[in-house]
């Protein structure tokens, strides 16, 4: 057992080919009752051990010497005791430190009722447990890039900031700008406390009670040695039921495992169902794209598939997704055809199969299509755009962006003409129109990712392409190109900001 999913990676990294998927699991510490939440002050904290070896409180007193005079009316609290304490005070003097106090721990809620954030200078971190803590009371924590731990509890600009491994002057550069921008503190603080109700002692308590059951039962003991699972599939969901999901699906199968990605879930409610194939994820984040990562960061799988919390498909589908893998090992994903609950095409779909090569192949591919090799997704470190899909500004096309990153990294995507899942014919984007500002915004937004500034000219071309069908739609020219590009331009800018 580890404490955050990217140990898992890292480990199969180390010793390929000699961990089966699902033999080591990550189960994240938990966090008991609830910290108190109070108003902020302009303050900077570090609360932990104060030693040289592996904290490295040196590094923030040289990052505050860099920002002190620019930063009027903060303050940097050093909360500890270690070896180093006396050393640290002479060093701070010797750089001439201002408005940076030395204190003695607390066991109290004290210690994070007024600070605005926290930082974490470590050469490593095996977990971060203060800036769980810290992020539970709305502390917004700031750290180096420095462990799967640490990259478990900061997601970098949703609930707080991760800086490049060692490099003072960026950590000084993420503190200006959290402490000059408002808005970013108090985003990253709402967000960091939403989040840590995944560490709520009622989620992780299941998760190691199933753990130890598992290792008691002598029939998974004796079987795990020879246990691979072939075919893993993802289930996202939003705010539903948990029980029908898990009523729809087929009978367990050798080698295939499910795993429902729940977001919007505040209390889940109590299951009542033996089946070992089936695991329950719980996530604070928000879209369909966010749920898509969080499932296949999760996955132990060979092969992956993504699937909705509305679909239909039988043992048979599974068996012919397995087949297809077996009969090319070369194929990295591979793509299939939905069919409506009366059995016809969902969509126009090609008669033979073949390799998509092009944007115009994986263009209207539907994410319950994908197919794919977990370790060919994550050996190129491809994910979901979260900016796109369902729950996000874009509502749409988070797949097709996906596919083509696919592409792009040199990935075999294969096509089979076969159907194996069903879904109703009607879809929330079914319903609107190509042309409405929703979906023509996200077209233009989709031409940033895959052609950066070239966009522009893209959408000036599509113009010149759908001038006949706009007409009919009585939308004028400017208005089609004016709002393809506030797409390109929101997309180029958020960018830009994610740069800086």
């Amino acid at each position: 057992m580890v404490l955050a999913p990217g140990y898992i990676e890292e480990l199969h990294a180390a010793w390929p080919g000699k961990i089966a998927p699902g033999q080591i699991v990550a189960i994240s510490n938990p966090l008991t009752g609830r910290a108190k939440i109070s108003a902020r002050k302009p303050q900077i904290i570090y609360a932990g051990r104060l030693s040289r070896e592996d904290k490295r409180i040196d590094r923030l007193l040289r990052i505050w010497k860099l920002i002190q005079d620019r930063v009027p009316g903060w303050s940097f609290r050093i909360i500890g005791e270690g070896p180093e304490k006396e050393k640290l005070r002479n060093y701070a003097k010797k750089l001439g430190l201002k408005n940076l106090s030395f204190e003695s721990p607390r066991v109290d809620d004290s210690l994070y009722a007024e600070a605005s954030i926290i930082c974490l200078s470590s050469s490593y971190e095996g977990y971060g447990m203060v800036l769980l803590e810290a992020r539970q009371a709305g502390i917004v924590p700031v750290a180096f890039d420095c462990s799967a731990g640490v990259r478990d509890v900061i997601t970098h600009q949703r609930n707080g900031l991760l800086v490049p491994a060692f490099d003072e002057e960026a950590f000084a550069e993420s503190l200006l700008k959290l402490i000059g921008d408002e808005n970013l503190r108090n985003r990253l603080s709402q967000q960091a406390i939403e989040d840590t109700r995944q560490n709520d002692m009622e989620r992780i308590g299941p998760l190691w009670t199933a753990l130890f059951e598992e290792l008691l039962s002598q029939d998974n003991i004796l079987e795990s040695n020879n246990a691979t699972t072939e075919l893993e599939v993802l289930i996202s969901t939003y705010a539903k039921p948990l029980q029908p999901i898990v009523d729809r699906l087929p009978d367990p199968m050798k080698g295939v495992h499910y795993l429902i990605s729940c977001q919007g879930v505040q209390d889940p409610e109590p299951l009542d169902f033996q089946r070992k194939d089936v695991s329950i994820s719980f996530t604070g984040s928000t879209g369909i794209a966010a749920n898509r990562n969080n499932s296949i960061k999760a996955a132990r799988g060979k092969i992956v598939w993504l699937l909705d919390d509305d679909v239909l498909f039988a043992q048979s589908d599974l068996q012919r997704i397995l087949e297809c893998y077996e009969a090319d090992p070369g194929i990295d994903l591979a793509c299939f055809q939905i069919r409506t609950p009366e059995g016809r095409p969902y969509k126009h779909y090609k008669e033979q199969a073949f390799r998509m090569k092009s944007l115009d192949d994986v263009r209207d591919v539907s994410s319950i299509e994908i197919t794919f090799r977990l370790a060919s997704i994550r050996a190129k470190g491809l994910v979901f755009d979260e900016r796109f899909g369902l729950g996000r500004q874009w509502p749409c096309s988070e797949e097709f962006l996906f596919l083509a990153a696919c592409l792009k990294a040199g990935l075999h995507i294969h096509y089979f003409p076969y159907p194996v899942v069903e879904h109703p014919y009607e879809s929330t984007i079914k319903k609107m129109s190509q042309y409405s500002p929703v979906l023509l915004e996200k077209s233009g937004a989709v031409n940033a990712v895959l052609y950066g500034r070239k966009a522009y000219l893209r959408n000036l071309v599509s113009l010149i392409k759908a001038r006949k069908a706009i007409k009919n739609e009585n939308m004028s020219a400017c208005d089609f190109l004016r709002i393809k590009n506030r797409g390109s331009r929101k997309l180029l800018h958020s960018n830009r900001d994610e740069r800086s």
